[in-house]
């Protein structure tokens, strides 16, 4: 991700900005907002307290 930001602002630098950078631009920030998404679902996953799956799940002794 970090490097298609660096390619994104050195093809800005050197365009001026154009059709095909701010077709990448949007997709870049498509997958970073759906990166971040993934982290914090992954992170309220790991909090099973509150979680009725994991709890169905577990074996009851």
């Amino acid at each position: 991700m970090v490097l298609s930001l660096l390619g994104l602002v050195l093809q800005l630098d050197r365009d001026g900005g154009g059709r095909q950078t701010g077709i990448v631009t949007v997709i870049l920030l498509a997958f970073t907002a759906l990166f971040g998404l993934t982290i914090v679902q992954l992170w309220r996953h790991t909090r099973t307290a509150h979680c009725a799956t994991s709890k169905r799940l577990t074996p009851s002794v």
